[in-house]
């Protein structure tokens, strides 16, 4: 009961304290009271205000950081159009390229001829041919000659309405008669079943080096002559009668997109007579 009245007798001690410091006047004006409110709460005010700009700061820091990243976002989206709109262009500039060639080589050739895209190519094992968008209701026919700029690509042997076959002069079943260019010795140009060929039946007396230009004769009556095929790569002499002749085609046959058909009949060539 006694410490009981002690601390209700210090409670009401505090409280007249505390009523006459809210009634006596500082040497400023404001009460003590007010002054010691003042002191107690300032520096958690100014704790809170610096608390509050600091989070203001680093909301208008992330909000600035997103509007970076869409800008960046926006940018390299932009750049990836760009991109894309040069690959289009440098496409339109080879294609446009190709056809040039392809143009000149239709107003070079003496015989009619239709231009034609490769669709499709059946190179497997030693068969070497490619598929191309034209066909019989283009007039194509089998054995018309098949060329590209800058050299032969071989024949059609195979034509559906839209499409045909044509087999390359890199594939083991083809032939092509064929004359280097320089020394008029003449032979026949077989696919190897890979990238190149070999020239067959140059007898070892024939005068054939690296480097020389073999043409189409036009002796099988498929091919016209005068037909770029290959340059000469090796010739060897060999203890048989003939000589060992590669030749490699002028044209990366692999790579070929647009093609020309020379729209020539297959030719019967008759055999002289002995007078």
């Amino acid at each position: 009961m006694e410490k009981k009245t002690i601390l209700i007798f210090f409670a009401l001690l505090l409280a007249m304290v505390i009523i006459m410091s809210g009634q006596v006047q500082s040497p400023t004006g404001s009460s003590y009271l007010a002054n010691a409110i003042f002191s107690v709460l300032s520096p958690i005010s100014k704790g809170v205000h610096s608390v509050t700009s600091q989070i203001k700061d680093w909301w208008k820091a992330y909000i600035d950081l997103r509007e970076v990243y869409k800008e960046k976002s926006r940018l390299e989206e932009r750049v990836r159009q760009l991109e894309a709109e040069y690959i289009n262009i440098e496409e339109l500039r080879f294609s446009n390229k190709r056809l040039k060639a392809l143009l000149g080589l239709r107003e070079a050739t003496l015989y009619p001829s239709l231009p034609a895209e490769v669709i499709g190519n059946d190179s497997s094992g030693y068969f070497k041919s490619i598929i191309i968008n034209k066909g019989t209701s283009h007039s194509l026919q089998p054995d018309m000659p098949v060329t590209a700029p800058g050299g032969l690509v071989g024949r059609v042997i195979r034509t559906s309405l839209w499409a045909s076959q044509v087999q390359l002069i890199t594939d083991i079943n083809s032939g092509v008669a064929a004359i280097a260019q320089r020394s008029r010795a003449q032979g026949v140009v077989v696919g190897e079943g890979s990238n190149n060929c070999t020239m067959k039946y140059i007898t070892n007396l024939d005068d054939v080096a690296p480097g020389d230009l073999i043409i189409t004769s036009g002796r099988e009556g498929i091919y016209p002559e005068g037909i770029p095929i290959g340059r000469v790569a090796m010739a060897k002499k060999s203890t048989t009668l003939f000589q060992e002749i590669k030749v490699i085609p002028l044209i990366d046959l692999s790579k070929i997109e647009e093609v020309l058909i020379i729209l020539k009949a297959r030719e019967t060539i008759p055999f002289k007579t002995k007078q």
